[in-house]
């Protein structure tokens, strides 16, 4: 009976991550390409490996209107109304009420953490010695769910390429 709840028990946990990645290959498939301006923060950290913190600038606008008295208060999670220009590339607007979306507007979810406002993709792994490739990096790619989940792709020069590792020489 033991060996039979054991074996239940990992066809759930693999099951479940089976779902979890089979939503995030169709997300890269079919969710909508939005270009996010990027501001870095820190590019490296030694216990985990090369990585570039990401402070994205849409984000910058909701944490200084968050201490704005004159404004009204930010919920501690929700939905933002993103405008999306004939580049991708997403522009705050509003926070979604349940309203109906114009053309070319997208939901973004976030959420507050230790006091700023996050997307939940701001950190970017990098392979370890490339992290002057990625130092140029102007735009974050994510694609995102028709609910306003984004899934980080990739990092982006100013003209919205993709970046790339480079090849690390390794010492002789």
């Amino acid at each position: 009976m033991r060996v039979l709840l054991i074996w239940i028990a990992a066809a759930f946990v693999f099951g479940n991550f089976y779902t979890m990645v089979a939503q995030k290959e169709e997300l890269l498939r079919s969710g909508q390409t939005v270009y996010l301006a990027l501001a870095p923060v820190d590019p490296r950290s030694i216990m985990q490996g090369d990585y570039m913190a990401l402070n994205y600038e849409i984000m910058n606008k909701l944490n200084h209107d968050r201490f704005d008295s004159t404004l009204p208060e930010q919920p501690s999670s929700g939905v933002l109304v993103i405008q999306i220009d004939g580049q991708n590339v997403g522009k705050f607007l509003r926070y979604d009420h349940s309203g109906v979306l114009a053309s070319g507007e997208h939901l973004l979810k976030f959420h507050h953490v230790d006091g700023g406002a996050v997307i939940g993709a701001e950190s970017y792994f990098i392979p370890e010695g490339s992290g002057p490739s990625f130092a140029h990096a102007a735009y974050g790619e994510l694609k995102v769910e028709p609910d306003g989940t984004p899934l980080l792709v990739a990092l982006c020069d100013k003209d919205r390429h993709r970046l790339v590792a480079a090849p690390v020489q390794l010492a002789r």
